[in-house]
């Protein structure tokens, strides 16, 4: 899963949404969430998180979440116009975690807006 999301700093659409899915012996399939939580964690240049959101799981069966930005999450991350990492994190109810992409990051690019 290499999923690349773009938004103008400020903005709080369109939601970041995503299709979860692991690699298992070369065979890639969506992630069964119905019985999972989902955070996405967002990385700035250094391997700190600056900011977690819990995510809204759209399609269980298929794996489908979505995050919607709120307006407190620019400043609360310190965002600037720029490309950060991002990983979504998932919490089986029996405790099991698991983190996607299974391999590298997502990134997010924050495109600077008419305030910038």
């Amino acid at each position: 899963m290499s999923t690349t999301f773009t938004i103008k700093r400020g903005d709080t659409v369109p939601s970041m949404v995503a299709t979860l899915s692991s690699t298992v012996s070369g065979v890639s399939s969506a992630v069964d969430l119905t019985t999972a939580s989902v955070v996405t964690a967002f990385f700035g240049d250094s391997a700190d998180v600056i900011l977690d959101r819990t995510c809204t799981v759209v399609t269980a069966a298929s794996g489908i979440v979505s995050y919607t930005f709120l307006s407190t999450d620019w400043d609360s991350g310190g965002f600037v116009a720029g490309t950060y990492s991002l990983e979504f994190q998932i919490t089986f109810n029996s405790g099991a975690i698991l983190s996607v992409p299974t391999s590298g990051y997502c990134k997010l690019v924050v495109k600077p807006d008419l305030d910038d």
